[in-house]
Formats: structure tokens, sequence, C-alpha cells
């Protein structure tokens, strides 16, 4: 939906330069104004459930459109286990051959206490099939 990728663009700025590594700063929901603005009216769209992951920002971005939503975990970004509060200097400077081994192998390599980009992807592919037969 064009509207809902305008509501999302103009939220996208507070990601963007930032290290993965960091956790983006306190976001907020998009206003009614905000959707007035755009003229969207999400009960006039043909979109039927959105899915979003378990992430506060997530689900707070969706609750104020008023649309049926599904929270689904496996939608979660990466878990970086012991590492997903470090920034990456901190990681470069106390942790550097985690970097290192990252480096050789990144769909691979499983953070501490965390999970690899495989495992992402081996998470994933089940759920976007299913969202995908119950969309289409």
């Amino acid at each position: 939906c064009p509207a809902l990728r305008q509501v999302m663009a103009k939220r996208l700025p507070s990601f963007i330069g930032k290290d993965t590594c960091q956790r983006p700063q306190q976001l907020r929901s998009p206003s009614p104004q905000d959707l007035h603005a755009l003229d969207y009216h999400p009960h006039d769209q043909p979109l039927m459930k959105i899915f979003t992951s378990t992430l506060p920002r997530a689900t707070n971005t969706i609750k104020p459109l008023g649309m049926p939503y599904s929270v689904c975990p496996q939608l979660n970004p990466l878990d970086k286990g012991e590492l997903s509060r470090w920034t990456l200097e901190d990681v470069l400077k106390y942790k550097p051959g985690v970097v290192d081994e990252f480096k050789k192998d990144p769909y691979n390599y499983r953070f501490p206490g965390g999970e690899s980009f495989g495992d992402v992807i081996s998470r994933l592919q089940p759920t976007l099939i299913e969202i995908e037969s119950q969309t289409c």
C-alpha cells in the first residue's frame, strides 16, 4: 500500500546511518494526523492482515492503523545473543575475534548465545511461505 509505505518512510531516517548493533532511539507510532495527511483510510484497503515481529516498535507501528494483525516471532531480527546491546566499536575493542570469525563465514557464524544468518533464513522460509499462501 503506497500510503503505508509513506508513513514507514517517514520513520526510517532514524535507522539510516546507525550501526546495526545499536538500538534506534524511541520511535513514535504514526499519529492520526500522519494518516490523515496521507489521506490513508486503512479500512478502504484490500489488505487482509498485517504480519509483524514481536518487537514493541513493530507492534506499536501497526496498532494505530486499526487493521487486523498477527504477531510472528519468526519475523524477529537476527538475535545477536550476548552482543545484542553492544556497539560495533565495543565489539571491535573487547571481542575482536568475533568480528574476524564473522568475516570468515557471515552466513554460518553464530553469535555467542544468539543465531546465525543461516538460522534466520531457516526460521523465515516456512513463515514466509505460510504468509504468501494466506495472502495470495
